[in-house]
């Protein structure tokens, strides 16, 4: 998520944008949701966050909506977006603001619902404090920065709007892929069938206890830290290089697009454009400019690809240069702790929590954290070298 100033004046969207794939639907469906997010989340100038109380419903034929979340808050919450994040971040939280085109990666996108850098388990919404934690430091390696400067009272206000954003956005990308499969093409526009009202309440009620569930739902690590010495830290790159990692970060620890090996399995070379072929093997192993990515995705196309080397945002998916010193999800223990356990939420990064060789010794996610830890404070990894012939048959 990231902030930037864009001027002192507040700037206050007459309205919020619409997702092509709604774009897309008959007027009846486009109708339909428009005026459900209208009713649930109000309107860019007068936003809110309500949601159905089903217990106070009673014999009434549809729940009373409550407010989740205080207008007022959500109205100073929207004041900051405004100027500080949505010249990156878009006004509806898309990701598409003016400066996003020259931006990599790119700014999230808040509307699937799917956020990175959590506490909580792969999938699950972030909580609060993660998102705090966002704002104040920054995912360093990315353009959002840190706003350790920003008053509390803002802080706390842009969180909260930043989390109706989400709710708004995974409800109208939920309702589009409903409606989407009830079009039906041979039906008149005002013939068909739509979405059942009584649905609507329920996926967003949804929606909004799987944000409740993720306050309670922080992983707690299985042992308890051994120290951080020489043999941990040995331990940990003999399981990253050997066994766990080097399948994406490489043995060198260097990361790089994990699209790499499989261009050149999967498609001729033609398909990188020129000026790049005979640096592959460098821009492969750093973020490239926006617009380069852009070529290089368009010219492939998505039939190239296998489905593991882009994220759930249509980008193509980096795996981490811990040699870099920039760890986007934070550099605590327990953060990089939290990334090997539960993966990184809508990325190919998986989740090891059921991996054996972590299941056999929980401690070896320790020894990995330090070996990370150590990598990115500049100590030399150590490239094993590759067997010979003689050294295979020696070994089986």
């Amino acid at each position: 998520m990231l902030l930037i100033s864009v001027g002192c004046r507040e700037q206050t969207p007459s309205t919020y944008s619409v997702r092509e794939d709604v774009r897309k639907l008959p007027p009846v469906y486009r109708k339909q949701i428009a005026e459900a997010l209208r009713e649930y989340f109000g309107t860019a100038a007068t936003p809110r966050l309500r949601v159905p109380d089903f217990e106070s419903q009673g014999e009434a034929e549809v729940p009373p909506l409550v407010d989740a979340i205080e207008p007022a808050l959500l109205a100073h919450g929207r004041d900051v977006f405004n100027r500080r994040c949505a010249g990156c971040h878009g006004e509806t939280g898309d990701g598409r603001g003016p400066a996003a085109p020259y931006l990599y990666p790119k700014p999230r996108d808040y509307r699937l619902g799917l956020f990175k850098f959590t506490s909580t388990h792969y999938g699950m919404k972030p909580r609060r404090t993660d998102l705090i934690r966002v704002i104040r430091f920054g995912a360093k390696g990315t353009s959002m920065p840190s706003f350790r400067w920003l008053a509390d009272e803002d802080l706390d206000a842009v969180v909260s709007y930043v989390m109706m954003l989400a709710h708004r956005g995974e409800l109208e990308y939920r309702l589009a892929r409903e409606a989407g499969e009830l079009v039906d093409p041979e039906a008149a526009a005002d013939d068909q069938e739509l979405i059942e009202p009584e649905y609507i309440p329920e996926l967003l009620d949804e929606i909004a206890q799987s944000w409740k569930e993720a306050e309670t739902s922080a992983v707690i690590p299985l042992t308890v830290e051994p120290p951080f010495d020489e043999e941990s830290i040995a331990k940990g790159q003999q399981i990253f290089q050997n066994k766990a990692c080097k399948g994406c970060h490489q043995v060198d620890a260097a990361g790089g697009l994990l699209a790499y090996e499989q261009l050149f399995q999967s498609a001729s070379p033609d398909v990188l454009p020129a000026p790049i072929r005979s640096r592959w093997n460098i821009l492969s192993r750093n973020l490239m400019s926006p617009t380069l990515m852009a070529r290089l995705q368009k010219k492939l196309g998505e039939d190239v690809l296998p489905d593991n080397v882009m994220d759930n945002w249509g980008n193509f998916a980096y795996a981490a240069n811990l040699t870099s010193g920039m760890l986007h999800g934070g550099r605590r223990p327990i953060d990089i702790y939290r990334r090997l356990y539960t993966g990184v939420t809508g990325t190919p990064m998986p989740s090891f929590a059921q991996h054996e060789l972590f299941t056999e010794d929980p401690d070896n996610f320790w020894h990995v954290v330090h070996f990370v830890i150590a990598t990115t404070h500049g100590r030399p990894v150590a490239v094993p070298e590759e067997p010979t012939d003689g050294d295979e048959a020696d070994e089986q």
